[in-house]
C-alpha cells in the first residue's frame, strides 16, 4: 500500500517550489506529478508550444494536513484493513 496517493495534498519541501501545496494529479516509479506546478512548456511538430507536467521526486514532498507537515503510516485498521494513518495525530486518511 502507498503512503501517498493520488488527490492528496502535499507540500514541497526542497528545491524551486519550495512552501507550496498542491494535489497530486498522477504517482509512477519517477514521482509525483502536482496540479499546477513543475510545468513546462515543450515545442511539438506542428503545434506551437504545448505544457508538460514534469514529476517531483517522492523525497521532495511531504504529505499536508491542512495545516501542518506529516508522516503518514500504515495500520490496521477496525475490520481488519490495511488504512493510512496520519502519524502525529492518529486521524484516519480517507
Amino acid at each position: 500500500m502507498q503512503k501517498i496517493k493520488t488527490w492528496d495534498t502535499v507540500i514541497v519541501t526542497t528545491g524551486q517550489y519550495k512552501g507550496k501545496t498542491a494535489k497530486i494529479v498522477k504517482v509512477n516509479d519517477k514521482g509525483v506529478y502536482l496540479e499546477g506546478l513543475n510545468i513546462k512548456k515543450r515545442a511539438k511538430k506542428g503545434q506551437w508550444y504545448i505544457d508538460v507536467h514534469h514529476a517531483i521526486n517522492y523525497s521532495n514532498v511531504q504529505f499536508w494536513d491542512g495545516n501542518k507537515a506529516s508522516k503518514v503510516a500504515i495500520s490496521i485498521g477496525d475490520d481488519k484493513k490495511k488504512v493510512r494513518v496520519v502519524k502525529k495525530t492518529g486521524e484516519l486518511i480517507k
